[in-house]
């Protein structure tokens, strides 16, 4: 299976044009693109630049325009799809029931492998040790790093044998291959979620979270979005619930209030305007309803501030 990788991404929720990825000859240029109802499409600009293609509104519309690329490129000219299951720099977006399987329909149908990212969901994060683990899919392969080591400097690839027993000795690997601290660091991480049950403490963190969140936006008309799985949670700021538009400087004040009142929060999304949460998983439910104060007063300071109640609070 030589030949090009076919990346799949999930947008934010609106309909234009996300990002153009140019992918290794041969090429296969995928646009990201989605809808109010849908988080994740994959089309194909054709080389006669004829045009951009609009966006779809089920799972099954962007399964069967995926299925169509596959047919146009050649199936014998993509090595493998790569999925992040539940995206986190650009929000985190949660694929639809029935997207991921739909992929592993695809890839079996055409010997196309399915890579699953789990660079940022894995290891607990969403509630499972992996993130494609909620859809009971199952990739060929599997890329992980961050939470692996809880901060120290290590990645990992593991899949089904027939493909990690291919490469000959030394044909695998990396500069920092085999580091010490890092392979015991892991070791420690892995027994720690498992004697902790720190995958089952994610979700309790999570509906700890969306329990005041969903409350704010009632409150607010400036939170537009609640979402995530287990401990990955995001909050999609907006200057109104009715128009969607991106409210990426009101993000900023949200960032800066929490900063100045001793807490540090990460923005993302392609417009700037979702604020992502990854709690430790060990953090108290004392810490955690403090950063949620701190979380609060400041969503209430920049709504108030700018008139954004929501209509059932006026």
């Amino acid at each position: 299976m030589d030949g090009s990788l076919l990346e799949i991404d999930n947008p934010t929720k609106f309909p234009d044009v996300q990002t153009i990825k140019e992918i290794e000859e041969p090429i296969i240029t995928a646009l990201i693109m989605s809808t109010d109802e849908f988080v994740g499409a994959i089309l194909k600009l054709v080389e006669d630049k004829r045009g951009i293609q609009k966006g779809f509104d089920t799972t099954e519309e962007v399964l069967s325009r995926t299925a169509e690329v596959i047919e146009l490129e050649g199936a014998k000219t993509i090595a493998a799809i790569i999925v992040e299951p539940v995206t986190g720099t650009n929000g985190i977006l949660i694929p639809p029931d029935g997207y991921l399987q739909g992929l592993r329909d695809l890839c079996d149908k055409h010997g196309i492998l399915l890579i699953a990212d789990e660079v940022m969901a894995g290891f607990g994060r969403t509630g499972e040790w992996f993130s494609i683990d909620n859809w009971k899919v199952e990739p060929d392969l599997i890329t992980m790093a961050k939470s692996l080591t809880g901060g120290l400097p290590m990645a990992a690839v593991t899949g089904r044998a027939e493909i990690m027993d291919t490469p000959a000795s030394g044909q695998l690997g990396g500069t920092f291959s085999g580091n010490p601290a890092s392979c015991a660091a892991a070791l420690a991480v892995l027994d720690m979620i498992e004697k902790e049950n720190l995958n089952a403490r994610a979700n309790v963190l999570g509906e700890r979270f969306r329990k005041r969140a969903t409350k704010w936006k009632s409150q607010w008309d400036l939170v537009g979005d609640v979402r995530g799985l287990g401990a990955m949670q995001a909050i999609e700021l907006v200057r109104s619930q009715s128009t969607r538009q991106p409210a990426d400087e009101e993000t900023k004040q949200v960032a800066q209030y929490c900063y100045e009142h001793g807490l540090v929060l990460i923005t993302a999304g392609t417009y700037g305007n979702v604020i992502r949460l990854l709690m430790p998983l060990v953090v108290t439910d004392s810490q955690m309803d403090e950063a949620m104060d701190v979380l609060e007063g400041a969503l209430a300071s920049v709504a108030e501030k700018k008139g954004m109640l929501a209509a059932q609070s006026v």
